[in-house]
C-alpha cells in the first residue's frame, strides 16, 4: 500500500524525466562538479576496480552511452588517460 502511493506520487516526476533527451545535460548548477587541480598539473591516479560481477553491466553502459554520444573516448596519449 506504501509502495503504491510512493509510486503514484512520484510518477508525474518520472514522466517528466523521461522526455529529457538522453544526450543532454543538467542545468541544474548545483549538478556541477568541480575538482580542485593544480594549473598546469594532470593528476594520475588508478581508478577504483569494480566487482567482477558488474563488469558486464557497466559496460553495457558504457556501450550505451557511447552509441548515444553521451561519451566520447578520450584520444590516445592524453593527460586525462593515465
Amino acid at each position: 500500500m506504501q509502495q503504491e502511493f510512493f509510486h503514484a506520487s512520484i510518477k508525474t516526476a518520472l514522466d517528466n524525466n523521461s522526455k529529457i533527451p538522453i544526450n543532454s545535460f543538467c542545468t541544474l548548477p548545483e549538478s556541477v562538479i568541480r575538482l580542485d587541480t593544480i594549473p598546469g598539473k594532470t593528476a594520475y591516479r588508478a581508478p577504483y576496480r569494480p566487482a567482477f560481477k558488474l563488469v558486464p553491466i557497466i559496460q553495457e553502459c558504457i556501450d550505451n552511452w557511447l552509441k548515444d554520444d553521451v561519451i566520447e573516448r578520450a584520444s590516445p596519449n592524453s593527460d586525462w588517460n593515465s
